[in-house]
């Protein structure tokens, strides 16, 4: 645009005042260019990287190396500037990335044979046809596979699909590990609650507060002898006697009873 100063004649500009306003400028100037570089370093960010990250520090890499430029070391301004900000992506798109680069490099060579080998059958590839097109094992494949995997990170919050106002979002489905939700090991989990409550019912005053002491609040024998003022042995004569009186209070239930 006719008027508009390079970036060359506006860094000499700002070296001369120190005017945050021109170098503000500059920073203006030279945006596309970290857009650029941000859009070309995509392809070897894993899923979960987010590009504003990686845009946000290249425009910091971008502002500090406008600072630091000297021409009297060499090099025009904006290819000083260019491997400044794509050395500093790259540093943040790593620091992302918790996955080994050998499992990255495995992720993308393996993106590539499929496709080679799609477009070879004009089907999806066996995973064995990858493996030798990789020069691998299929035990070597599924090492690389199973890092992978563990190198992968998915939003709980994306959409499923399901639903019908599809607003069913990945975390509202997954399974949970917590017996109270599943209906059938709630009833199980109340009606052993009600014969746990039977068979201590049965248990003398002493042997209840033995059975609580080392099963609720998980102390130890001598521990518990001490609040009793009995011997460690006397607790463990105790302990056995609770032991089988629910064995046999609980015999129609042998895994509860264990």
């Amino acid at each position: 645009m006719a008027g508009r100063k390079n970036p060359e004649a506006l860094w000499r500009e700002y070296k001369r005042t120190g005017d945050r306003a021109v170098r503000n400028r500059i920073v203006e100037a030279l945006t596309p260019m970290v857009k650029a570089i941000v859009a070309a370093r995509a392809r070897q960010l894993p899923p979960h990287c987010e590009l504003d990250d990686c845009m946000s520090c290249g425009m910091e890499a971008l502002i500090r190396a406008i600072d630091r430029y000297d021409p009297e070391r060499g090099g025009r301004l904006e290819q000083y500037l260019w491997v400044r900000v794509d050395g500093a992506v790259l540093d943040e798109a790593r620091r992302l990335d918790w996955a080994p680069r050998s499992v990255r490099r495995f992720a993308r060579e393996r993106t590539r044979v499929e496709r080679e080998l799609f477009a070879l059958h004009g089907r999806r590839p066996f995973r064995e046809e990858v493996a030798d097109a990789m020069e691998l094992s299929m035990s070597e494949l599924r090492k690389f596979e199973v890092k992978l995997a563990g190198a992968e990170v998915a939003s709980l919050n994306v959409l499923t699909g399901e639903g019908d106002d599809d607003s069913l979002e990945l975390l509202d489905v997954l399974p949970s590990s917590d017996p109270s939700t599943r209906p059938e090991d709630a009833v199980l989990a109340s009606e052993a609650d009600d014969r746990l409550e039977q068979a201590i019912a049965g248990l003398s005053d002493r042997e209840r507060t033995v059975a609580r002491l080392l099963y609720v609040e998980d102390m130890t024998m001598r521990e518990t002898g001490r609040i009793l003022g009995v011997t460690e042995s006397r607790v463990s004569q105790l302990n056995a006697r609770v032991k089988r009186h629910a064995r046999g209070t609980l015999a129609a239930d042998l895994a509860l009873a264990a």
